[in-house]
């Protein structure tokens, strides 16, 4: 094939297109963000980022350089609503059928409930 020269048209040609692999996939990533959370107004990017090092130099001459290509992807992170839980001596708790006011008591069938010591929430 010879020798090209390097821009981003000619990286598909790189290491038989890894890097152009790479981006696309990282692509199908924001893409598939995009279409699972479309309400999330929060922007998506993709950052190239392409690293210089001198590798040879002759004479005082630089003859080669190693290049190297990161790429990233930023998405919002993902968060959930806010739970209610009591904070007890032995860690939190919750009721999963009040979840807004941990301290809203709901029914339990007797098998199902928890006895608390006075004292513990």
């Amino acid at each position: 094939m010879g020798r090209s020269k390097l821009s981003l048209a000619s990286l598909a040609d790189l290491d038989l297109g890894k890097v152009d692999v790479a981006f696309r996939a990282t692509l199908q990533h924001i893409l598939a963000d995009l279409k699972n959370r479309p309400a999330e107004k929060k922007d998506r990017s993709i950052t190239v980022k392409v690293v210089f090092s001198p590798e040879e130099i002759t004479a005082g001459s630089l003859d080669t350089v190693c290049v190297s290509f990161e790429i990233s992807a930023k998405v919002p992170g993902l968060r959930s609503r806010m739970y209610s839980m009591l904070a007890g001596k032995d860690g939190l708790t919750f009721d999963a059928e009040s979840l807004d006011d941990a301290k809203q008591l709901t029914f339990e069938p007797p098998d199902k409930q928890v006895h608390r010591k006075k004292g513990d929430q």
